[in-house]
């Protein structure tokens, strides 16, 4: 008998035909995983004596949601079990599991990528893999081909004027931070989805009218870069100054958490008439503020795109091509008014314009 004990479980481990078998016992005692290894030797008595009979692929299901329940939780089990439904529903038979090979997987990638997102056909392929790794079989990961890349373009002179005058007031101190830094939306908003720390209250120096970012684009396990200190219009910190008043004084973020931040974006440009693809098929996003702001500050540097590089924190340059888009014409900052009054619900109405200090490059 060969016991090994990997993160705390006790691990039941053996060889099958040279292969090494390994089955977890799901104790951490050791008294207690000696008595469910007997379970485990018939399985691999089963395995030397009977292969055909637990080839199939109904069978290998089977055995893999139980090794999942067993090993990590009863809820990742049904959503393996899930997985494994539709994967054996679009076969249509249950065939031997040796049958399963590299082009039906890709063939299944393409079939769930109709109405699924990459993100999560890549999860359900991974469950099939460790299924048949578990039976030696070793496959690699079909490899999706790369989509067709989202263009954003920044906002017009008459789009910002709208968005502002149809916003509301909970989401008017997020655009004008948004329009004023640059910043990414990540950067602000919290997420539990994200690993990146958002905007915190101690990041804006009110004081002295500038503001203090931490770039959410990095590499897992550094710190990330900090951008300049950024200068703020008077009206933004208005704002700011409103936001933190509405949240508790021990909420350690300027923003609150918001899964609809994107859906909201949208309800916005409809009210303001504004439509999210041009003729072009450009499409208009919240990402689009950074757009508008480089485009802004690429006017300031005389369209230098090393000066631009470093103003959006950027470490390729090919990256900030992307953003310096000449031809647009955009509304100068100064023109905007970003107060905290409520605008006309009317696109008919003109828009109350102010003056609002320019942004300085950092």
């Amino acid at each position: 008998m060969t016991l090994i004990k990997r993160n705390k479980v006790w691990h039941y481990q053996t060889k099958i035909e040279g292969k090494t078998f390994r089955r977890s016992t799901g104790q951490t005692d050791r008294r207690l995983a000696e008595k469910v290894v007997q379970q485990i030797k018939d399985e691999v008595r089963l395995r030397k004596k009977q292969p055909e009979d637990w080839l199939r692929l109904s069978q290998a299901i089977n055995r893999e949601v139980a090794r999942i329940e067993t090993d990590i939780s009863a809820h990742q089990a049904e959503r393996a079990l899930t997985v494994f439904s539709v994967f054996l529903a679009w076969m249509k038979r249950d065939l031997e599991i040796t049958e399963i090979t590299g082009e039906v997987l890709e063939a299944y990638q393409r079939h769930r990528l109709k109405t699924k997102s990459l993100s999560t056909v890549n999860k359900d392929l991974h469950f099939v893999l460790r299924m048949l790794r578990e039976n030696d079989i070793y496959l690699p990961k079909p490899c999706a081909k790369q989509g067709r890349e989202t263009e954003i373009r920044p906002f017009s002179h008459d789009e910002l004027l709208k968005i502002f005058n149809h916003v509301t007031d909970h989401f008017r101190p997020l655009y004008a931070t948004l329009l004023v830094t640059g910043a990414r939306p990540a950067e602000l908003i919290p997420s539990s989805r994200s690993t990146h720390k958002a905007l915190l209250k101690s990041e804006i120096d009110f004081e002295n009218g500038v503001i203090r970012l931490r770039q959410a684009k990095g590499r897992c396990g550094k710190r990330p870069r900090q951008r300049p200190p950024i200068p703020l219009p008077e009206d933004v910190l208005i704002l700011l100054k409103e936001q933190i008043s509405r949240t508790p004084s021990e909420y350690p973020f300027v923003f609150t958490p918001n899964t609809n931040t994107y859906r909201d974006f949208d309800a916005a440009l409809h009210r303001a008439g504004i439509p999210k693809v041009d003729p072009a098929g450009r499409k208009l996003l919240l990402h689009g503020f950074r757009h508008t702001y480089a485009t802004l500050m690429a006017e300031q540097v005389q369209n230098n795109p090393h000066f631009l590089k470093a103003i959006l924190g950027h470490s390729k340059i090919t990256t900030t091509d992307r953003y310096c888009q000449v031809e647009a014409t955009v509304v100068p900052i100064s023109r905007l008014n970003l107060s905290l009054r409520s605008k006309p619900r009317n696109t008919d109405q003109a828009a109350t314009v102010q003056d609002v200090p320019q942004p300085q490059t950092a």
